[in-house]
């Protein structure tokens, strides 16, 4: 997802790929379909034990993974919904100018999922993956490695590939402890991810998933 700025570079003759507010964007076709609070935000530092209940106890790797965390004034449920309903996802997802303009979920393990972002030019990216863990309110987990049915995809020039980790739960004031985790293969892909924008770009869209959902 969503690096600071969009950068869009033509491999060959079809295949396009670009980096918006922290996720590498590709494509070898014009469409894709599917089948069947501070944050404390960068890598090399833990992250204080703010979190509550038994999915939120995973442990970043400081050397591979980027975090988000915040306390955000909207009830788990609406964070969940914010994610999971592709009418929300639509209208938060992608920080402007480039928009969301198509989401597809199979809204399971295993499910394929893929999210189009639209340049201010017209071009659009599709971006593909699979969901790992869907436990409602709680916990959701997508790979961009893996299209349907935990089917391994080809990965591309370019290509950056990880694992999203979306925690979620009641903050004891009332609104959400939310945590985002990006986890990569490698300290080099872990570094290049938070190049591009990571803890800016998912934070500016967090900061749209409130707005909407407040």
């Amino acid at each position: 997802m969503f690096d600071l700025a969009a950068r869009l570079v033509e491999v060959g003759h079809q295949r396009f790929v670009t980096t918006y507010y922290g996720t590498p964007w590709s494509t070898a076709y014009p469409t894709c379909t599917t089948q069947s609070s501070v944050a404390r935000d960068h890598v090399g530092t833990l992250h204080p034990p703010i979190r509550t209940g038994l999915h939120m106890t995973f442990t970043p790797n400081p050397e591979l993974d980027l975090v988000l965390e915040r306390t955000v004034p909207v009830s788990p449920q609406k964070v969940w919904a914010a994610w999971t309903e592709p009418e929300l996802l639509l209208q938060w997802f992608t920080p402007a100018p480039f928009k969301t303009v198509k989401v597809e979920q199979d809204l399971r393990p295993g499910g394929a999922n893929c999210i189009t972002m639209e340049s201010p030019e017209g071009h659009q990216f599709p971006n593909a993956g699979c969901y790992l863990v869907v436990e409602p309110n709680r916990l959701l987990v997508f790979t961009s490695v893996m299209g349907a049915d935990f089917r391994p995809l080809v990965a591309g020039p370019g290509d950056l590939p990880f694992t999203g980790r979306i925690e979620i739960a009641p903050a004891p004031g009332g609104g959400t402890l939310y945590r985002a985790i990006a986890m990569h293969a490698d300290a080099d892909a872990a570094r290049r991810h938070s190049e591009m924008g990571f803890h800016a770009g998912w934070g500016a869209a967090l900061d749209q998933l409130v707005a909407l959902m407040s």
